[in-house]
């Protein structure tokens, strides 16, 4: 997962298969780490650390001083490792986690200005919603701007803002997910607050109450994967359980709770029921998808455009495997179709295809998963509000997007609808988020936006479209 909804913090996911002890469960969890990092007279480097049982781990930068030891596993933490520039514009990290193999990662530092990494803000999640975006600052605290009337921005005012505001009472969030109009944030203990929109509980704060600042969920604890569309919000448990809640009325709450025709809503979180084994959740509009430990997908939810990926048109109140797909290492839901990278690099979605959006190269329905054109060494994904996808490949540093494209929000005026990935131009992109009609961006830390403007969800203090990605200054 790259960006978005079930935005990921800090970069590319590692999924770890077998062991090199055949003694030990097979092990699925996430390592991100920036690509780069913007210094002082000294470097903060961020390790965000998901394991799905307690385990030891290690992680050491090569050369260096710098070394963290802990126990990972009741939830996702986030580990601050502090080094010198020093000669070397680059850094090795050497993460060791017991009983598995020992994983590397290189990290650019990056000289900046003044004494101390601070002297400028640093970003490591970035979520777009329908007409507001929401920034993650490396300390913890987030940032919010656009439409925010519905308490979108969670600053408490309740009111519109061109620029970033700071939302209220944050400051150890680890991850972000956003909605059509609301937002949510994972914090550093496993426990998660919401903000936003309410009408149908997606706030899960157990009311139907639009709320200006954050609220907590009720009952949720132990979280280490967020993941929110239009009017659902969905957590990963560390234990492989998930939890949802918001509008039900689509079977997509995974509950067993059949579809009906009248809108209906549970403001609360309820288990999905038959999952033990979730690494990743991701949310669509109407359906909901879990990538398994196992590489299998298993979905539900609303199903009128396949997007199931089941070769059926029926909803599904509980989760329902999707045929030939075993060894998928990434997922990534939009309106009304997913993607799962697999193992080999290859990308595959399932679901609407009527203008191309699949990234097949034709309009065609798909009853089940087809085959991205172009892409053979796929890496992580994102989806969001928007019919459209972006994967970044393994030693890229540029993302390719494909869907819909009507305001240029996936960074070109080819066409309306791009039917084949095609590459956004900007380097060094380390995760992207699709909102309905614009996109965000994290590249050297820094939060990127482009696409429509018309409300100020570019955070430019303008409301004027762009097409190419415009930096978003934040104070």
């Amino acid at each position: 997962m790259f960006g978005a909804t079930g935005a990921t913090l800090l970069g590319s996911a590692l999924f770890f298969g077998t062991p090199a002890d055949a003694g030990f469960a097979a092990l699925r969890g996430t390592v991100q780490t920036p690509r780069s990092v913007s210094c002082g007279v000294t470097c903060k480097i961020p390790v965000l650390l998901r394991l799905p049982s307690v385990t030891v781990v290690r992680v050491d930068v090569v050369g260096r001083r710098a070394v963290r030891r802990g126990r990972v596993g009741n939830h996702a933490v986030r580990w601050i490792l502090r080094v010198t520039p020093g000669r070397s514009g680059t850094v090795v990290l050497r993460i060791r986690i017991a009983g598995y193999r020992v994983l590397t990662r290189r990290v650019r530092l990056i000289r900046g200005q003044g004494r101390t990494h601070h002297a400028s803000r640093t970003f490591t999640g970035v979520s777009a919603g329908t007409v507001a975006s929401c920034a993650l600052e490396s300390s913890g605290q987030v940032f919010c701007w656009g439409v925010g009337t519905d308490g979108e921005l969670g600053d408490g005012a309740m009111r519109n803002s061109s620029t970033p505001v700071r939302v209220a009472g944050i400051d150890d969030a680890i991850q972000l997910a956003s909605g059509a109009a609301h937002t949510c944030a994972l914090r550093r203990v496993g426990t998660v607050v919401c903000w936003g929109h309410n009408f149908f509980g997606q706030l899960g704060d157990g009311t139907t109450v639009n709320r200006g600042a954050p609220v907590p969920v009720v009952g949720l604890t132990n979280v280490v994967q967020l993941s929110a569309n239009f009017a659902n919000t969905c957590a990963v448990l560390g234990d492989g359980t998930v939890r949802c809640w918001g509008r039900s009325d689509t079977g997509s709450l995974g509950d067993g709770t059949p579809p009906a025709d009248s809108l209906a809503s549970i403001p609360h979180p309820v288990a999905v029921t038959g999952l033990q084994d979730a690494s990743e959740v991701s949310v669509g509009g109407t359906h909901v998808c879990a990538l398994r430990r196992t590489g299998t997908v298993a979905c539900w939810g609303d199903n009128r455009w396949n997007q199931l990926g089941n070769g059926s048109t029926d909803p599904a109140s509980l989760p329902t495997e999707v045929p030939n797909v075993g060894d998928a290492t990434d997922i990534a839901s939009s309106q009304v179709r997913t993607c799962v990278v697999l193992s080999a690099g290859a990308v595959i979605c399932w679901g609407d295809n009527d203008k191309g959006q699949l990234g097949t190269g034709v309009p065609s329905k798909s009853a089940g998963p087809a085959t991205v054109q172009g892409l053979t060494a796929g890496e992580t994904l994102t989806g969001g509000i928007n019919d459209a996808m972006c994967a970044r490949q393994r030693g890229a540093t540029t993302p390719v997007c494909w869907g819909e494209n009507d305001f240029g929000q996936l960074g070109s005026i080819v066409s309306a609808t791009l039917t084949q990935p095609l590459t956004v131009p900007l380097d060094g992109v380390d995760q992207v988020s699709l909102g309905r009609q614009h996109s965000c961006a994290i590249a050297a830390l820094k939060i990127y936006c482009w696409g429509e403007n018309a409300d100020g969800e570019l955070g430019d203090g303008t409301t004027t479209s762009r097409v190419t990605p415009r930096l978003v200054t934040i104070n």
